[in-house]
């Protein structure tokens, strides 16, 4: 999901599209870098600490160390892009705090929402262009939902307000 958010991003918007993966150099994010070299660049520390907004897309059970890395994130946006799977360990189906607010909780200087997961890669990868699919953003924050709900227009989705984080779990998994 995450390779697919930053082609889109690269492809379909203005905006400076800087990967990383799980580690700094890592293989996924190298091969997302090379499907547009010219547009999409690997992301250094100084990138991540000055960005406008962030797409996290992690298992669920990868949340932690994925969130250890970002302690300094003071009023950056964090769009929550976070799919998991029932073989993750502490099945998230069965937790009343959704994955939303778990990193709203580790990260308390971030704004959180929560967008994107209403959605696969591929359609992320092509939406389409008879009916644009819709992409639910749930935030307890309002200058975090403004950006997602805008990335989400600008990569080609009907954006739809979806209420606090509280309701991401309710609204978005199954």
């Amino acid at each position: 999901m995450g390779g697919a958010l930053a082609r889109a991003l690269a492809e379909r918007t203005m905006h400076d599209v800087r990967v990383r993966g799980s580690r700094s150099g890592s293989t996924s994010a190298q091969k997302v870098i090379a499907t547009n070299p010219a547009r999409i660049r690997a992301a250094a520390e100084h990138d991540i600490a000055i960005a406008d907004a962030l797409f996290l897309a992690v298992p669920w059970d990868a949340i932690d160390a994925a969130t250890d890395s970002l302690t300094t994130f003071s009023g950056s946006v964090i769009s929550v892009v976070v799919p998991w799977s029932a073989d993750t360990q502490g099945d998230p189906r069965t937790t009343l705090t959704s994955a939303a607010e778990r990193i709203a909780a580790r990260l308390p200087a971030a704004r959180v929402a929560c967008a994107f997961t209403s959605v696969s890669a591929q359609v992320v990868d092509d939406p389409g262009q008879s009916r644009r699919p819709s992409v639910v953003v749930c935030g307890d924050d309002d200058g975090a939902c403004t950006v997602a709900l805008s990335l989400a227009g600008e990569l080609g989705f009907s954006p739809v307000r979806g209420g606090g984080l509280p309701n991401r779990g309710a609204v978005l998994q199954p």
